[in-house]
């Protein structure tokens, strides 16, 4: 049987993703995003503290972050840039 992942693993697994990513898709990315996501991507950074950082509410940072990910999925769907990679 699967276990199923807590939400302090998906939230990781969710960083280490939009990481990866970001090696690969970062140019799509407005300079605002970067930072966010950079930021984000941190394991010892919350949502909460990101927005307290730079003055914004936490709903910004979640919508900044979901869109910017988006983003980068939907490249990644079209030009799976991340399997070739990781086949080297």
């Amino acid at each position: 049987m699967k276990k199923e992942l807590t939400p302090r693993e998906r939230k990781l697994l969710k960083k280490v993703r939009i990481k990866e990513l970001m090696e690969v898709h970062s140019g799509l990315l407005t300079d605002r995003e970067k930072r966010i996501l950079t930021l984000y991507s941190d394991p010892n950074l919350s949502g909460a503290l990101i927005a307290r950082r730079l003055n914004v509410s936490r709903q910004a940072i979640h919508d900044h972050v979901n869109r910017a990910l988006a983003k980068m999925e939907n490249c990644e769907s079209k030009m799976h840039l991340l399997v070739t990679r990781k086949k080297r």
